[in-house]
C-alpha cells in the first residue's frame, strides 16, 4: 500500500474538516472477502464515497465536497471520513442525497445492504436472514438498478436474489455469468442455494 498527504475535505453543510486517506496504490493480499461484496483487507482500506460530518451530522459526497492535500503525512486532528451507520445510510437515500444519480443511489444501497447483512468471519459458519421490510424494499431497489448485462452485477444480483430466499432465479442469474475471474465465488454462491443457505458467506 501506497500512501500520499491525506485530504483535508469540508463538510458542505458546516465547513468543519475532515481527514480522507490517499491511496495512491494497494492490494487485497491478506483480505477476507464475503459473498456481498463486503471485504476487510489491511491494504487496501476501503474508503467511503459518503461521510457523514462528525459536527452538523450532514451526509455529503466525499469526492465532491471541497478538498485539499495536506502538507504533512499527519493530520490526526481532524476526524477520519467515515461511513454512516444503517440508519444513516436509510436516511441519506429517503433524502435523495444521492441528487438522482444513478451510480450513487447503487453506492449507498449497497452499502446500506451490506450494513444490514450478518457475515460469519468462519468460512464453514452458516448464517440464516429473516428480511424485514426494509431489508426487502431496499433489495428490490437494487434488483432494478443493477445492469445485468455486466457479469459482477449478475453476481452481485444472484446474491441478493439468495439473500431473499429466491433460489430459483439466483441460480439462473449465476448460469448468465461468463467472466472466468469470477468463477470460484459463483460456485460458492451456487453452492449456498443448492444448500438452501440464504445469508451472507464467506469466500474460501
Amino acid at each position: 500500500m501506497i500512501l500520499s498527504h491525506p485530504f483535508i475535505l469540508k463538510c458542505p453543510e458546516c465547513g468543519a474538516l475532515h481527514n480522507r486517506t490517499n491511496l495512491i496504490s494497494g492490494n487485497s493480499f491478506g483480505g477476507i472477502f464475503w459473498s456481498d461484496g463486503y471485504y476487510m483487507a489491511p491494504m487496501l482500506p476501503d474508503i467511503p464515497r459518503f461521510s457523514k460530518c462528525y459536527q452538523c451530522g450532514a451526509v455529503f459526497n466525499v469526492e465532491l465536497c471541497e478538498k485539499t492535500e495536506s502538507e504533512h503525512e499527519s493530520t490526526d486532528r481532524y476526524p477520519e471520513v467515515s461511513l454512516p451507520d444503517k440508519e444513516g445510510l436509510m436516511s441519506a437515500i429517503e433524502n435523495n442525497i444521492y441528487k438522482d444519480n444513478i451510480d450513487d443511489e447503487i453506492y449507498l444501497r449497497i452499502k446500506l445492504w451490506q450494513e444490514m447483512n450478518p457475515r460469519p468471519f468462519q468460512i464453514n459458519e452458516t448464517v440464516m436472514l429473516e428480511p424485514d421490510e426494509n431489508y426487502r424494499n431496499n433489495a428490490q431497489a437494487l434488483l432494478k438498478l443493477l445492469d445485468p448485462d455486466e457479469d459482477y452485477n449478475l453476481l452481485i444480483i444472484a446474491e441478493i436474489h439468495r439473500n431473499l430466499s429466491e433460489f430459483k432465479e439466483s441460480l439462473a442469474s449465476l448460469a448468465k455469468i461468463s467472466d472466468i475471474t469470477l468463477k470460484d465465488r459463483t460456485k460458492q454462491i451456487k453452492n449456498a442455494c443448492k444448500k438452501r443457505i440464504n445469508g451472507v458467506i464467506r469466500f474460501q
